[in-house]
C-alpha cells in the first residue's frame, strides 16, 4: 500500500517563480512612479516660470508706463528711470547673478530667485519707447515694448 503525504509548502520552485513575479511587478511599478514624478517635477517648473513671466511682466509694465524719465545710467542691461509717483525715488532694474533686481531709492532686492534668467535686455527705440527681453532657463522669452510718459 502507498502513502499519500499531504503537501504542507511550497517547492522550492514555486518559491523562485513567486519571487521572480514579484520583482517584475516591482520593476515595473518604480519605472512607472519615476516617470510620473519626472514628469510631476517638469509641470511645477514650467508653472514655476510662468508664474515668475506673469509676474515680471506686470510688474515691470507698471512701473515703465509711469515712468516719467529714462536716467543716464541706463543701458543695454540696466534700466533706471523715475516714476511718476509722490516720492520721486529713481527705480533701477538689473540682472545680477541670474537674478532681476528691483532698487527703489536706496532700498533693493530680488524679483526673482536663481536658475530662472538667462538674459535680461533693454532696448531703447526712442525716448518714449522701451522695450525689455527676458531670456529664460527653458529658452522661453518674455518680450514687451512700453511706452513711457515724458513729462
Amino acid at each position: 500500500m502507498i502513502k499519500i503525504h499531504k503537501k504542507n509548502g511550497f517547492t522550492l520552485l514555486e518559491c523562485i517563480i513567486a519571487i521572480s513575479l514579484f520583482g517584475l511587478l516591482l520593476s515595473i511599478t518604480s519605472q512607472i512612479l519615476i516617470s510620473f514624478y519626472k514628469n510631476f517635477n517638469f509641470a511645477i517648473r514650467k508653472n514655476q516660470i510662468c508664474e515668475v513671466k506673469n509676474y515680471l511682466n506686470n510688474r515691470l509694465s507698471y512701473n515703465l508706463r509711469n515712468a516719467i524719465q529714462i536716467l543716464p545710467e541706463s543701458n543695454y542691461c540696466t534700466l533706471a528711470f523715475i516714476p511718476n509717483s509722490n516720492s520721486r525715488k529713481p527705480i533701477k532694474y538689473s540682472l545680477i547673478n541670474n537674478k532681476i533686481r528691483e532698487r527703489i531709492g536706496k532700498s533693493s532686492h530680488y524679483l526673482t530667485e536663481e536658475k530662472i534668467i538667462k538674459n535680461l535686455e533693454f532696448l531703447y527705440k526712442s525716448s518714449f519707447l522701451i522695450c525689455y527681453k527676458i531670456t529664460f532657463i527653458d529658452n522661453s522669452i518674455l518680450s514687451k515694448n512700453i511706452f513711457i510718459r515724458n513729462n
